[in-house]
């Protein structure tokens, strides 16, 4: 069906792709959300700074074994956890 030279079929479809991008960023601002409190946990759990953290994650991330268990590993080495 046409209505002033715009089909409603484009209309419809223009509404549900909307839905979709709000979705997607919902989803994104939930993945967001979740990244963040484990970063603030593990930063207040080992009293950390941010600069630390990432100083840490960044040597880790060199590392050839999964970057996520060697940090845990220096995180767990410092002397301040014990």
């Amino acid at each position: 069906m046409c209505i002033g030279g715009i089909f409603l079929s484009v209309l419809h479809r223009s509404k549900s792709g909307s839905n979709q991008k709000k979705k997607f960023h919902s989803r994104k601002k939930e993945q967001y959300r979740i990244r963040l409190q484990e970063k603030q946990k593990l930063r207040f759990h080992y009293g950390l700074t941010e600069h630390q953290l990432l100083r840490y994650v960044h040597i880790a991330g060199k590392a050839k074994r999964s970057t996520g268990q060697v940090l845990l590993q220096l995180l767990e080495m410092r002397l301040e956890t014990l």
